[in-house]
């Protein structure tokens, strides 16, 4: 189990555990299962290198926001990195990756927690 000191630790697993518990019993599955499929939309939008620098900004913020929210604190500062890049291109592509790894691991993070709190 995941607690809140561990050094490779990709969430914020107080702020993922204060969200359960305001939820109600069966949504967290169901509202991680949405933040995938906005992961992914977001990702893809991300990795659209005719985008322009505000529009790539603003998908970014959007992304950080709501992985801040979900408690993937460290994909939430990826993306903010994102949003502070400027123009597309290399440096936007290696973050993008980074981002898409670090979502991937925070989100098997949560699994397990999410897991742990409902059993």
């Amino acid at each position: 189990m995941y607690s809140e000191t561990d050094s490779d630790q990709e969430i914020n697993a107080v702020i993922l555990r204060e969200m359960i518990d305001r939820l109600p019993s069966g949504m967290a599955g169901l509202l991680f299962d949405k933040l995938s499929q906005e992961c992914d939309r977001l990702i893809n939008i991300l990795k659209d290198e005719s985008l322009n620098t505000i529009d790539t900004a603003n998908a970014a913020h959007e992304f950080k926001g709501m992985l801040s929210n979900f408690g993937l604190v460290k994909a939430s500062e990826i993306a903010s990195e994102i949003e502070n890049c400027g123009k597309p291109g290399n440096e936007i592509s290696e973050n993008v990756d980074r981002l898409k790894r670090s979502v991937s691991q925070g989100m098997r993070q949560a699994e397990e927690i999410i897991k742990n709190e409902v059993d």
